[in-house]
This record gives C-alpha cells, sequence and structure tokens, in this order.
C-alpha cells in the first residue's frame, strides 16, 4: 500500500531510475525508524532490484545499494540475506569507485557485521579500516568516522586500549 501512495504521487507508474531507486530506500530507512520491519524490507530489497535495473550490477551505484540494503536487514535481524548482500561488494574498489575510501567503506562494513554478531569479521573490517587512517591525519569527517566506528567496535568486544587508542587519534 505505501509503495502504491508513492506511485500516486507521480503521473502514472514511475520509471525505474536511480533517483528511484533513492527514494526507495529512503523508504525503507525511514519504516525501519518507525518500526515497520515488513515495509522496511520489501522496500530495501525492491531498491536494490530497481537499482539492478537501472545501472551495473557490480558497478559502484549497485555495490552502495546493496550495503544500503544490508545495513537494513542487518538491524531487522536478517543475518542469513544480510551476509549474502556483503558477500557481493567488492571491497577490493568499492570505496574508490564510490569516491568515498575505502577506510570509509570498511567502517561501515564492520558496523553492520557488529550488528549481525559477526565478531571477527567486523574486528577485521574495523582495523583494515583504522589502519588507512595515518597518525597525525588531519582529523575531517571521512577520519574521523572511522575512527569512531574503531572505538565503537573494540570498546564493545573488551578490548580498551585499542578503543582508547583510537580515541586520543581523533582528539
Amino acid at each position: 500500500r505505501k509503495l502504491q501512495a508513492i506511485y500516486n504521487l507521480f503521473e502514472g507508474p514511475p520509471k525505474p531510475s536511480v533517483f528511484f531507486a533513492d527514494m526507495i530506500m529512503q523508504m525503507a530507512q525511514l519504516a525501519l525508524i518507525l518500526g515497520d520491519q515488513e515495509s522496511a524490507t520489501q522496500l530495501a530489497v525492491s531498491s536494490l532490484q530497481v537499482a539492478q535495473g537501472v545501472a551495473p550490477r557490480d558497478g559502484p551505484y549497485v555495490q552502495t545499494k546493496r550495503l544500503d540494503a544490508a545495513s537494513i536487514l542487518s538491524q531487522l535481524g536478517e543475518t542469513e540475506a544480510a551476509l549474502s548482500l556483503l558477500d557481493e561488494v567488492n571491497t577490493e574498489t568499492l570505496g574508490e569507485t564510490a569516491g568515498f575510501g575505502n577506510a570509509l567503506l570498511l567502517a561501515s562494513i564492520a558496523k553492520i557485521y557488529d550488528s549481525l554478531g559477526e565478531k571477527s569479521k567486523a574486528e577485521t573490517a574495523v582495523s583494515s579500516a583504522f589502519d588507512q587512517v595515518p597518525p597525525g591525519a588531519p582529523v575531517n569527517l571521512l577520519n574521523f568516522r572511522v575512527v569512531e566506528t574503531h572505538s565503537e567496535v573494540m570498546y564493545r568486544y573488551g578490548k580498551r586500549v585499542q578503543s582508547l587508542e583510537s580515541t586520543r587519534r581523533a582528539i
């Protein structure tokens, strides 16, 4: 019904586009915030399907939508579906081709693994991200998000020294 309401905003059915895929993903995130798990799942999957229909499946746009969908599904406890989407993401090139750097990508992936309870994968991803931030690097938004994620994950897993180290680097 909610998707039909969006269709009604357009003159006729909307044409598949990057804009439409983004809008559906935003609605999935809103449904998640509002606690509508069924709609969040359906909308995240629909967004990914639209993205795959308008952009190359291995391109950065579809890969980014896979991460978005995996994040939503992980928060809903859809572990297998989220892990399946993460397995399809090419972490070697996505951060650079999408324009936000591999460190931030790995930090995002670490948060998803953390929410899924995949401790070793979360630690590996966040440590790789943290290692890409050079000591003494200027603190900017990208570096801060990586360092903050590292600090959170390490603290949650009882690695207080590593958490403190990343916090010091941010200051």
